[in-house]
């Protein structure tokens, strides 16, 4: 057997420790180019349940998006990102395949990110992403309560005029479009919490997690 037939042949074989499923792709884009990956929100919502911090975070990130466009560095955005949720509320699952379980609630976070973005794109942030990400926790949050409270009046001025239109003429049928950017909506990442989460996000959700 030639060579050349050797490496078509070793071409097709995985590596060992591949994990036998397709990677995630769009990791650290910020781009969606088929909107009907959202509807893959639906059917990882009970892999990836999020505390209410969590999700408050996901949401205040959410209005930094374009931020990161302009500035052209999409990959440190999500970076960070990932790395915030991944620090302060750990994978719990470990195993054999723990690093594509891992990319995949990167996909889950993405997407939940750039839906909620959907919502808060007209909101201007008062700095910027890499200055919130470093502030200290009082400061962290009053800035994200800032952001959602924009965002809430948004939506309801949105709603108003939508309301408006619909009472004075014969307005086609308005898509829900954006996920609510309220965080404590009960959307589906909403499956599962309980009241005993505290701020960090632990509570009785960790305390079943297994240790390496």
């Amino acid at each position: 057997m030639s060579r050349a037939n050797d490496a078509g042949i070793f071409d097709t074989l995985g590596r060992i420790g591949d994990p036998p499923f397709p990677w995630p792709r769009d990791l650290y884009s910020l781009e969606i180019e088929d909107r009907s990956e959202f509807e893959r929100l639906k059917e990882m919502k009970s892999r990836f349940v999020m505390t209410l911090p969590e999700r408050t975070f996901v949401v205040a990130m959410s209005f930094f998006v374009n931020q990161a466009k302009r500035e052209r560095r999409e990959e440190a955005f999500l970076g960070q990102f990932y790395g915030r949720v991944f620090a302060k509320w750990p994978e719990r699952l470990r195993g054999q395949h723990f690093h594509y379980y891992q990319a995949e609630r990167k996909t889950y976070l993405r997407l939940r990110l750039l839906k909620c973005h959907e919502g808060a794109h007209l909101i201007e942030p008062p700095c910027d992403w890499e200055v919130f990400l470093a502030l200290p926790d009082l400061e962290h949050h009053l800035v994200s309560d800032y952001l959602i409270e924009k965002g809430r009046e948004h939506m309801r001025e949105l709603g108003n005029r939508i309301m408006a239109r619909s009472t004075t003429a014969s307005a086609p049928i308005v898509d829900d479009g954006p996920e609510s950017i309220d965080p404590t909506s009960d959307d589906e990442s909403m499956e599962g919490t309980d009241d005993s989460t505290t701020e960090d996000g632990s509570g009785s959700e960790n305390s079943g997690s297994d240790e390496e």
